[in-house]
């Protein structure tokens, strides 16, 4: 299982683990104006051209929203705009950096998150603590394996 994930990697994993990525996998300045309930994001804007280079993600259910970035950065404007538009639910993130930054599991960590809530029967955001409580946090590297061992093991 190598690293670094494209946009169509992304969508066949989901299709293999029977999720839909109502969102798709967008660039952050794509985001629209519908509530999605998953939602894979680029980092990159679509005019620079260069295809991205880090991926985060978006959730949603009933209970509210959950930006997750795997160095555990902020969400940007764009994100929290695309959110404002529902002011009426709750908004979180995670602060806790689980990819170093030499890694390039970023779009990995985000389909586990996704997994990992989907098949929960923990609430939604109990179910989000409990996957990123799995990672180390400090050595980070080490957090590369641990997910993939996560990933293979919902695809058996």
């Amino acid at each position: 299982m190598s690293g670094e994930l494209s946009n169509w990697d992304i969508l066949d994993f989901c299709k293999k683990i029977k999720i839909k990525l109502d969102g798709g996998v967008v660039m952050k300045d794509q985001l629209g104006t519908k509530k999605k309930n998953y939602t894979i994001i680029n980092l990159e804007s679509s005019t620079v051209g260069n295809g991205g280079t880090h991926w985060t993600c978006l959730l949603h259910q009933k209970e509210g929203w959950f930006f997750f970035d795997s160095y555990g950065v902020q969400p940007s404007e764009e994100i929290i705009k695309y959110v404002g538009q529902f002011s009426d639910e709750p908004f979180a993130y995670n602060s806790f950096q689980i990819q170093h930054y030499n890694s390039t599991y970023c779009g990995w960590f985000c389909l586990g998150l996704i997994a990992y809530v989907k098949h929960s029967p923990l609430s939604f955001y109990d179910s989000i603590n409990e996957f990123i409580n799995m990672f180390q946090e400090t050595k980070l590297m080490n957090n590369d394996k641990i997910v993939q061992t996560y990933i293979k093991s919902i695809l058996k």
